[in-house]
C-alpha cells in the first residue's frame, strides 16, 4: 500500500452521507404513502402537507369530544350534587328509591299536604329525585336535564 494511492474498496463520506439521507428520505416517503393509503385519500394532491392535516382531523375530533364528555361531566356532576339533598329528604318522607312508598316514614298523604300547603314544593321535590334516580339507574346518560 502506498501512501500516495486511495483505496478503491473505501467509500469518500460525501458519498456515504448522500446515500444515508436518500435512504432515510425514501423511508419517509413509504411511511407518508402508508399512512395516505390508510387515510383513503380522495384528494388528487396527496403531499406530506395534506396527509399530515388529513391525519390530523381525528384528533382534533378526539380532542373537542373529550372537552363536550368533561363539560357534561361537570354538569352531571353539579346535579347530583344539587339532588342528592333532596333524595335524602324524599327517604325522610317514606320514599323508597324505586318510587314505592315505605311504612317507614308514617302516612305520606298527610307528609305530602304538610308540605303542599307549607312552600308547595314536597311533591316536586320527589318527582325530581325519582327522575335522577331513573335516569342514574337505566345506565344510558343525555344531556338533558330532568
Amino acid at each position: 500500500d502506498c501512501p500516495g494511492k486511495k483505496n478503491k474498496g473505501k467509500v469518500p463520506k460525501r458519498i456515504q452521507k448522500a446515500e444515508r439521507e436518500k435512504l432515510r428520505r425514501e423511508h419517509l416517503n413509504d411511511l407518508f404513502l402508508d399512512v395516505a393509503s390508510a387515510l383513503e385519500l380522495t384528494q388528487q394532491n396527496s403531499g406530506r402537507a395534506s396527509v399530515l392535516c388529513e391525519a390530523t382531523r381525528p384528533l382534533r375530533d378526539l380532542l373537542s369530544q373529550i372537552e363536550c364528555l368533561k363539560k357534561e361531566h361537570a354538569s352531571l356532576l353539579s346535579e347530583f350534587n344539587y339532588v342528592r339533598p333532596l333524595i335524602i329528604s324524599d327517604q325522610s318522607l317514606g320514599l323508597s328509591r324505586e318510587g314505592h312508598v315505605t311504612n317507614k316514614g308514617g302516612d305520606l298523604s298527610r307528609k305530602l299536604s304538610a308540605n303542599e300547603s307549607g312552600n308547595g314544593i314536597g311533591w316536586e321535590v320527589s318527582e325530581r329525585s325519582f327522575q335522577f334516580i331513573a335516569f342514574i339507574s337505566s345506565g344510558v346518560y343525555c344531556t338533558e336535564k330532568p
